[in-house]
């Protein structure tokens, strides 16, 4: 890959103590067809285990794969420094414990090729620490959302999920609009995909499971604490300040009240009851 060649695909991997998941992910991306050129992207967040040594080794033996180090702030800021380094025509956010289907690149490149869209949504699936799979989030059709109500779907977390991991991003976009993670250590892609769907004139919803997320003990997105409050607190008062004027609408303002509480029930309802 010449230092001029765009490629296809970002994939931005934020890293952190996953030195027992970092190989099946990036081996998940190395098995696309090489008819697609990608770019992976793995930031390190601060691991006080081998995650760091794993990614020099990948990045010193792929030229395509490209590593950095930086103090812990979370896997929102991580993200965003993939996002500051991408060369990629679409972005895709990969968890470091995740996996990607083969079909992932063909399927991503077909829907994105299928009209303008900003960005386009897909299913993915929970998958124990055993592979096995216990549940899955899919559209039960294909449709297209548009305008205002791309945003207020987000605010309620309907169709749109909040997760970045199963949607795929014109670069472009997200550059021209400067959309970035709030620098929160928890539930960060929440706000984010408000901010995104805020911008966005058109995106796709398509039936087709493609990513595969981990279930497993110590996941920093996938379990609830009281610090999960605190930081969603703040995400919230971010949010207000970024959709002060949208908030004028009575309409929107209903939507973002609704976003709140649906948020917060979500937090209660799964946080452990024997703290």
């Amino acid at each position: 890959m010449t230092e001029r060649h765009v490629p296809n695909f970002s994939f931005i991997i934020p890293v952190y103590n996953t030195e027992n998941w970092l190989e099946n992910c990036v081996n998940s991306i190395l098995a696309q067809p090489e008819v697609y050129s990608y770019e992976i992207l793995l930031i390190d967040d601060g691991s006080t285990d081998s995650s760091y040594e794993l990614c020099k080794a990948y990045a010193s033996s792929y030229p395509f794969i490209h590593t950095m180090t930086k103090r812990n702030e979370g896997q929102g800021v991580a993200r965003n420094v993939g996002v500051s380094m991408a060369r990629g025509e679409i972005i895709c956010f990969v968890d470091s414990d995740d996996q990607i289907d083969s079909s992932y690149c063909e399927v991503i490149c077909k829907l994105h090729e299928s009209g303008d869209f900003d960005f386009v949504n897909f299913g993915f699936s929970f998958r124990n620490i055993n592979g096995v799979e216990t549940r899955r989030f899919a559209p039960s059709h294909s449709f297209i959302l548009e305008e205002q109500e791309i945003f207020k779907n987000s605010l309620l977390i309907k169709d749109i999920y909040s997760s970045p991991c199963n949607k795929a991003y014109r670069r472009k976009f997200i550059i021209e609009n400067n959309l970035k993670f709030p620098a929160v250590r928890a539930n960060e892609d929440i706000l984010f995909a408000c901010l995104v769907a805020r911008c966005a004139r058109r995106t796709l919803f398509s039936t087709e499971v493609i990513y595969y997320a981990s279930i497993r003990p110590g996941s920093t997105s996938r379990g609830i604490t009281v610090n999960n409050f605190v930081q969603t607190e703040r995400s919230f008062v971010i949010a207000r300040e970024a959709f002060k004027r949208d908030l004028e609408s009575e309409e929107i303002y209903f939507h973002f009240d609704a976003h709140t509480a649906k948020v917060l029930s979500y937090l209660i309802y799964f946080f452990p009851s024997n703290i």
